[in-house]
């Protein structure tokens, strides 16, 4: 696939029905955020990444990865909306921060982050309300 275009889009070409998300996330404008193909060392860890200008995924991520990991990070991007880009910066790297200071590891620390553990549960309810993850495993985005 080419690059993704917005979200809505996106969600669009994975047979979601957007209205669903946009009644769950209101605080995200599905078809202004950009979601683009993350250039390699943006991405490398991850197969998403939200960012204020938009968000980027791992180019050739298997598609029954696609529609988790952008639910994901839409939640982060509704969290900036709410709580604005600066507070949640200090917020998430604080808890980082706080997480490696209790001498946890990288991994342990980053899933240890609230607005990360917030993300990964309203995955869990965006997922259910949509109909689950798209995309046939082995096809790429």
């Amino acid at each position: 696939m080419s690059e993704p275009g917005t979200a809505a889009a996106l969600l669009t070409h994975l047979d979601v029905d957007v209205s669903t998300v946009a009644r769950l996330l209101p605080d995200v404008d599905l078809h202004q955020i950009r979601v683009r193909h993350g250039p390699r060392w943006l991405v490398r860890r991850y197969a998403g990444i939200a960012l204020p200008w938009g968000i980027h995924l791992r180019s050739g991520l298997d598609t029954s990865h696609v529609l988790p990991t952008l639910l994901h990070e839409l939640v982060h991007m509704g969290q900036w909306q709410r709580i604005g880009l600066v507070r949640f910066s200090i917020r998430y790297l604080g808890d980082y921060v706080r997480g490696r200071l209790r001498r946890l590891g990288h991994q342990r620390a980053y899933l240890a982050i609230g607005a990360e553990a917030e993300a990964r549960r309203a995955t869990v309810i965006l997922l259910a309300a949509v109909g689950g993850a798209k995309g046939s495993p082995g096809d790429q985005l």
